[in-house]
């Protein structure tokens, strides 16, 4: 039974995923929780109000009642919020997320996961090795785990894995990390750290948190900079070499195999690890949580099981529906490295089928400073198809557009074209894709916007124009 904590807690902006694992956590340690938001995931919030938070559709500053203790923000509501100028009116204890974040876990001993790719399916995958292993821990990640239906797992035991954001720096404000990881480094979130030189430093100044071991994937730069700066036993590395090193990465049926290879006075060879989520990628995140399962001591048969059983976090090439046998995937890719390792991953797996990627630009700040990556990262499919700039917030850069971008991609691409908002342009595309695909061609959905939503409208559309111009799909065909 649930511990009752005398404290209320009240979240602005309790909607977004990193907030509404922060909610779930207090309502698992028994705090009263309430929240405002102006959208989020409904099976989060529908969960929430179940546990007993009390939840508010947009903002008012009467939501900031007298037995508030604890008022949390994101870096995403803004100076002239009614609900926060509210809370400072009344002296209320005003914790950004991630300040309120190092409060929850501050019993634990953590594993902290950062980087500009792959930390969300890292610290999932990281969190289930530690569960198979029967290690019970909290896990707190920026994604839905299939796994454990939510964005938290609820642990009794001594450590937490969390995905610490990079995005506005704020990850400096844990103040105990026992194991960090920085996945891999590259220019992103520029608007805020300006410089790769400021990039650098954050990152580091995050690996030097670390107490006992601070691990780094090997691709780019960052690396090496790091290493060379900060000998030290702690440090281990991972990728095409390394402490840690892959080779023999191959597809199957269900997703890539690969061998490991762990250096050392006496090297160690883990033959045929199988993991059920596609592309080089997310070889290198299972890397991760090998270095940290060498570091845990963890045994060998719970990591080949952890990884056999693991379930790809949603929005990773997640799988939404066919329509005659076109199957559509729903995908975050939102930076051109994450787009080409999204591409590459499906062209891999599927060499012969025609691959369609409908891409959403998010923020007009990214894609300024990634325009000329964007514009050569699709070389791996056969048509893009490029919608409006979902700006979160964000207002219009001149010249920054998807009209921009489409002249761009057409210098690497001769069939790409650009549509409206998905919401009115559904339709055309449904009639573009259905001229020219065939059964087992592949729709993927990109970007961190609301093109997941098309990627669920899409199936049902599609099959509405497929029915009337192809036979009915043959019943073996189906997406694997």
């Amino acid at each position: 039974m649930t511990k009752k904590i005398d404290k209320s807690v009240h979240f602005i902006g309790i909607g977004g995923i990193g907030m509404s694992a922060l909610a779930r956590v207090c309502l698992e340690q028994g705090y009263r929780v309430s929240g405002s938001t102006l959208s989020g995931e409904e099976s989060l919030l529908t969960f929430l109000e179940k546990m007993g938070a009390k939840l508010y559709q947009g903002h008012d500053a009467s939501y900031i009642s007298k037995d508030v203790d604890y008022v949390v923000v994101s870096s995403s509501i803004q100076p002239k919020n009614v609900e926060l100028l509210e809370a400072k009116k009344l002296n209320k204890t005003i914790l950004h997320r991630s300040q309120f974040l190092d409060y929850l876990i501050s019993g634990y001993k953590v594993i902290a996961v950062s980087g500009t790719h792959g930390k969300t399916t890292t610290t999932a995958l990281i969190g289930h090795m530690l569960d198979v292993a029967g290690i019970d821990p909290l896990i707190i990640t920026g994604g839905i785990m299939p796994l454990y239906q939510s964005n938290v797992r609820q642990g009794k035991g001594p450590w937490a894995v969390i995905e610490a954001d990079e995005s506005d720096g704020t990850f400096l404000n844990l103040s105990r990390v026992d194991i960090a990881i920085v996945t891999n480094v590259e220019p992103e979130h520029m608007e805020f750290y300006g410089t790769e030189e400021n990039l650098f430093s954050f990152f580091s100044r995050f690996l030097l948190k670390a107490s006992q071991k601070r691990i780094l994937g090997n691709l780019g730069s960052f690396c090496d900079f790091f290493v060379k700066q900060n000998e030290s036993s702690l440090n281990i590395t991972y990728g095409t070499q390394g402490s840690v090193s892959c080779k023999n990465v191959s597809p199957f049926l269900e997703g890539t195999k690969f061998d490991v290879m762990l250096t050392g006075p006496c090297p160690v060879l883990w033959e045929e690890l199988k993991l059920k989520l596609r592309g080089i990628h997310n070889v290198y995140n299972a890397l991760a949580a090998v270095s940290v399962a060498q570091a845990l001591e963890i045994k060998a048969s719970d990591v080949y099981k952890a990884f056999s059983t693991f379930e790809s976090v949603r929005r990773r090439l997640t799988y939404t529906g066919s329509a005659q046998g076109v199957h559509v995937l729903d995908d975050y890719a939102h930076h051109p490295t994450e787009v080409k390792a999204v591409l590459e991953a499906l062209r891999c797996h599927y060499p012969k089928q025609k691959i369609f990627v409908i891409f959403q630009p998010h923020r007009y700040t990214r894609l300024q400073y990634l325009m000329e990556g964007f514009a050569e990262s699709f070389s791996n499919a056969d048509e893009v198809m490029v919608l409006p700039v979902y700006s979160a917030g964000e207002h219009p850069v001149e010249g920054i557009n998807s009209k921009t971008l489409l002249e761009k991609i057409q210098k690497f691409h001769d069939k790409a074209y650009i549509f409206s908002e998905w919401s009115l342009s559904l339709p055309d595309l449904c009639d573009h894709i259905a001229r020219f695909s065939t059964q087992e061609d592949i729709i993927v959905c990109c970007g961190a916007g609301d093109i997941t939503k098309l990627a669920y409208a899409l199936p049902e559309a599609l099959e509405r124009v497929l029915t009337g111009v192809k036979t009915t799909v043959n019943a073996s065909l189906v997406w694997r």
